[in-house]
């Protein structure tokens, strides 16, 4: 039997159940003609009323079973209604032939699963979900809220606002119905959209004309307002997205002033001390709205507006408001790293600029860097209960779960991709442009808070560089290790870190240091950590998806360390065997890589690595720490002798000129082999080990003849060039991507 479905509003599966008895039970009230029924209802009332009776109850229970919140038996009077109707036979009928066990119907369960999951990809028409829900059986919807039924009229091409002149101010007083204004844009096409275009008009541009208002009430409803049906229509897929978003908001012939009228309310409000600050945590989040509008954030072409309208001192004025959210803060943090990136390599980017050189308050700079130190610290204490091993004996089990009792653990979650994104950009920034952020670093008044970013940073760093194998590790990996090269290039930043004066304790992960030191023991220079995190990430990453181009960066940042200490001859104290033996590692993997692209990339790599041990042959007696780290060196070089032999016939094979830079290499190992030999067959009772090996080597140092190298210290400064800029690119769209998610707009 076919059920009508055309009223349906599917709330839950016994409502419609309901439906479906009343339809079953109205099928065959249609199935018998007027004059039928009257001779029918002549007959029934000759017949014995205790069969009416009966029947009666049966549909009371019926109606009850299904319907248990209505209880009265005005509930079951659609039911009994047919009875007085239909003879004694039909009642038979239809009781004989009704399922009793139509709740459990295979038919009407898999229609109601398949009307379910029509609604859900296509949903109901806008018109229909707001509605209340449905008398059980009568029809009839129930009355319509004010704001329901104002847009109701306003998608349906209705203007009721004619006539009216006080309408729009009194609209923004009513409360937003956000999931009926939200689905009311969604639901409807791009075509439907740009004919209702006289009316969104009205809504965009009235919504602009009120945030001039003062009342609060007012202000939130406009800011609700625009935030979702700008979220809304930026979810549309348009021909010519920048054309038809204007055209659609206000008109073309208007945009200009109408956008820029816009922004420069938004900005006014932020800074308005009397406007409360739920207010301009609403207009942050609108402002986020419009600059996520597109996915790549040069096709935006709202953000030109507000390169006219330069709202970055607001920005940085509401972010040293005391009261202020952390998410909030956060996403301010978020909205300049999307703005700077604006066209910042075509047009003159005021955000840019103001970051990199107009940025000089050190009470500014320093909330900047506390930001972006939460971030950091946040995230490691997200790693650190990740990497925490597990209770393993039954006492540490008892004493956790008793613990349990008296307080409830704290819940870490990571930090999402925007904001990490974000800090580590303008972190980029910061460092590779802003002189009066360095010089705070090193001098300023703020010192303890750009040394806890400096800690935070590096600590990240190194959880980064274990961290598994996702896609967004190979990103922040990029940029991080861009950020310490930066660093390494600069002279200042280099003395500082150099300096006894940074001696710090700074946790560095590792699968030898798994948790922080409590007491703080091991206190080392800057560039000590930075060393050990370099080495950290390439040993850790030699078997992972980490390209060759990120392993470089690495092998450029240490090649800028040494250099700097050949040139200042300065004597760091610290061991170098473990960076020596990630660079083996790394040299070692490079003629072992199948993919010609792959060898293309990590031949340009292992000549680096090569080049950093040269460094050490040629000059390291004047920055090593001691004779006995430079005999280390050459025995470290000996041990690996297959690695380089390895390495040279790759070389040779793709370009002997290539095998230059392994000319001293070849000689130490040669000439120190053959030394050891000599000593074998002198002593052939003992067996070499390494003390008497570095013995060995240190007495047969003045008959090595090595060839001096030159320009070892020489490299390019970084420069943001096409390939780092296309980085960046798809780096800020994968933040803008992840914002989209989780940018709130509502509830104010």
């Amino acid at each position: 039997m076919q059920i009508n479905h055309r009223n349906i509003i599917l709330i839950d599966k016994t409502e419609y159940i309901n439906h479906s008895i009343y339809s079953y039970y109205n099928s065959y009230y249609n199935n018998f003609s007027y004059n039928r029924r009257i001779q029918e209802e002549k007959e029934l009332e000759n017949q014995n009323n205790s069969d009416s009776y009966q029947t009666r109850l049966n549909l009371y229970f019926y109606n009850n079973h299904f319907n248990q919140s209505s209880k009265t038996s005005d509930d079951c009077q659609p039911l009994c209604f047919c009875y007085h109707y239909l003879y004694r036979g039909m009642i038979l009928s239809v009781l004989l032939d009704f399922p009793y066990g139509i709740d459990s119907d295979t038919f009407i369960l898999k229609e109601y699963d398949r009307l379910k999951m029509l609604q859900e990809q296509q949903g109901p028409k806008h018109t229909e979900i707001l509605l209340r829900r449905e008398d059980s059986f009568g029809g009839r919807k129930a009355l319509k809220e004010k704001f329901v039924e104002i847009y109701e009229a306003l998608f349906n091409g209705e203007d009721p606002s004619q006539g009216q002149p006080q309408f729009w101010e009194q609209l923004f007083l009513i409360k937003v119905n956000i999931p009926f204004l939200e689905r009311c844009i969604i639901l409807t096409s791009e075509d439907h959209l740009l004919a209702l275009k006289p009316n969104l008009n009205k809504i965009f541009t009235q919504s602009c004309l009120w945030l001039k208002d003062t009342s609060t009430l007012r202000l939130v409803h406009v800011i609700e307002t625009l935030s979702i049906l700008l979220k809304s229509i930026f979810r549309k897929k348009f021909n010519n997205f920048g054309f038809d978003i204007l055209n659609i908001l206000c008109g073309i012939e208007n945009a200009d002033q109408i956008i820029t009228d816009l922004m420069k309310d938004l900005d006014r409000i932020m800074a308005d001390q009397s406007v409360e600050l739920k207010v301009k945590v609403g207009v942050v989040n609108l402002l986020n709205i419009i600059s996520t509008a597109t996915d790549f954030i040069n096709q935006n072409t709202l953000l030109q507006y507000l390169m006219i309208v330069d709202i970055f001192p607001t920005l940085m004025n509401l972010l040293m408001v005391p009261e202020l959210p952390k998410d909030t803060a956060r996403i301010i943090l978020c909205l300049i790293c999307q703005l700077c990136n604006y066209q910042k390599y075509e047009i003159h980017n005021p955000y840019h600029k103001n970051l990199s050189t107009g940025l000089t308050e050190q009470d500014k700079l320093a909330r900047l860097a506390s930001v972006i130190t939460d971030i950091f610290r946040d995230q490691n204490e997200f790693y650190q209960e990740q990497y925490r091993e597990p209770n393993s004996t039954l006492y540490s089990r008892v004493g956790g779960y008793l613990s349990s009792w008296v307080y409830t653990p704290k819940v870490v979650h990571s930090r999402s991709f925007y904001e990490l994104g974000s800090a580590l950009t303008i972190l980029f920034e910061l460092f590779h442009h802003n002189e009066q952020f360095i010089q705070l670093v090193i001098r300023g008044t703020h010192t303890d808070t750009l040394n806890n970013l400096i800690k935070q940073f590096f600590t990240y760093c190194s959880y980064l560089a274990s961290d598994t194998q996702k896609d967004s590790k190979i990103l922040f990996s990029k940029i991080s290790i861009t950020i310490l090269i930066i660093m390494s290039e600069c002279k200042e930043l280099e003395d500082y870190f150099h300096d006894v004066k940074s001696t710090c304790y700074i946790f560095i992960f590792s699968k030898r240091a798994l948790y922080p030191d409590p007491k703080e023991i091991e206190k080392n220079p800057l560039s000590i950590h930075v060393v050990e995190l370099l080495s950290q990430f390439i040993k850790c990453n030699l078997k992972g998806k980490i390209s060759m181009d990120i392993h470089q960066c690495a092998v450029d940042c240490l090649q800028r360390i040494v250099s700097y200490e050949k040139k200042t001859q300065t004597r760091l104290n610290h061991k170098w065997n473990d960076t020596w033996n990630s660079l083996f590692s790394l040299i070692g993997l490079v003629p072992t890589l199948p993919n010609d692209i792959q060898k293309t990339q990590s031949m340009h790599v292992a000549i680096s690595a090569v080049n950093i041990f040269n460094l050490f042959i040629n000059y390291g007696d004047s920055f090593l720490s001691s004779p006995n780290d430079y005999s280390d060196l050459f025995y470290e070089i000996i041990r690996s002798g297959k690695v380089f032999d390895n390495l040279y016939q790759y070389l040779e094979g793709v370009d002997p000129n290539l095998t230059i830079s392994l000319h001293n290499i070849k000689i130490i190992i040669q000439h120190f082999n053959e030394k050891l030999q000599q000593w074998s067959v002198e002593h052939p009772e003992v067996t070499l080990t390494s003390i008497q090996v570095s013995k060995v080597i240190n007495e047969n140092f003045g008959s090595l003849k090595l060839k001096l190298q030159e320009n070892l210290d020489v490299y390019e400064p970084y420069v943001e060039n096409q390939k780092e800029s296309l980085f960046f690119r798809h780096f800020t769209k994968d933040i803008i991507l992840d914002l989209k998610k989780q940018i709130p707009c509502v509830n104010l």
